[in-house]
């Protein structure tokens, strides 16, 4: 249990638990074997092979975590933070860059939340919930289903096998090689780009003020596409009627 200021803090090799508080601080925590506990600002952490979870508090810091077998739950703020190789992330971090690789779990792999920020998350097996404002977000690689509810959040995916659910507006909703029984996307003033590798249950898109351009294999069953003030082209063998 340390308590510093303006301090270095360096662990390796520790067989227990660690709770720290050290402002402003270059930490240096390696190969621990049980939970970690962090409290800093302004400061610069690099944390290494933990068998337990960690737990982070840190405001405006630069934040590296590494093999982290358990939860890694990061309350931040205007900070940098990237997390690889984890069995969980947790992470409230408004205003601040995240980047998240290769998470391994069952249920809820991944939450986020942020503003204004930037968010990528790659190989991540497990669900995947986010809840954000103005950033941009990047998935590629994910095995589990997917949740954002935005508001002016920009989402960019890639082979995502799971369901896709998103809600925003002003901001751009681009998926490409998806595989979902169900897709349900509400947008505004922004386009929707949707293409899926397989046939999907349910599609469910509302847009206002922009384009839907969404593709899959042959599909069969119960279509309704309805616009104002635009064009429905389609390959579907179904009636178009045009009023007004």
């Amino acid at each position: 249990n340390l308590e510093g200021v303006s301090s270095t803090i360096s662990i390796d090799d520790f067989n227990g638990t660690i709770d720290a508080a050290a402002d402003y601080s270059t930490i240096d925590i390696k190969r621990i074997t049980k939970d970690v506990k962090m409290k800093c600002s302004s400061g610069h952490l690099d944390i290494d092979d933990i068998k337990g979870n960690l737990t982070l508090e840190a405001d405006y810091s630069t934040i590296s975590a590494a093999n982290i077998k358990g939860i890694v739950t990061i309350g931040s703020s205007s900070g940098k933070i990237l997390a690889k190789q984890v069995g969980g992330n947790h992470i409230d971090a408004p205003y601040s860059t995240i980047k998240i690789e290769t998470v391994n779990a069952t249920g809820e792999a991944v939450f986020v939340k942020n503003s204004s920020g930037k968010i990528e998350i790659s190989n991540a097996s497990g669900d995947v919930k986010i809840e954000d404002s103005y950033s941009k977000v990047h998935l590629s690689n994910i095995l589990g289903n997917v949740n954002i509810d935005g508001e002016g959040t920009g989402v960019l995916g890639e082979k995502i096998t799971g369901n896709m659910l998103v809600r925003t507006e002003y901001a751009d909703v681009d998926v490409r090689e998806l595989t979902a029984s169900t897709v349900e996307i509400s947008n505004k003033s922004s386009k929707v780009d949707i293409q899926l590798l397989t046939k999907p249950f349910k599609v469910e898109i509302v847009n206002e003020y922009g384009p839907v351009d969404i593709t899959f294999p042959e599909y069969s069953g119960e279509v309704k596409l309805r616009v104002s003030y635009g064009t429905i082209k389609t390959n579907l063998a179904i009636e178009i009627e045009e009023i007004g």
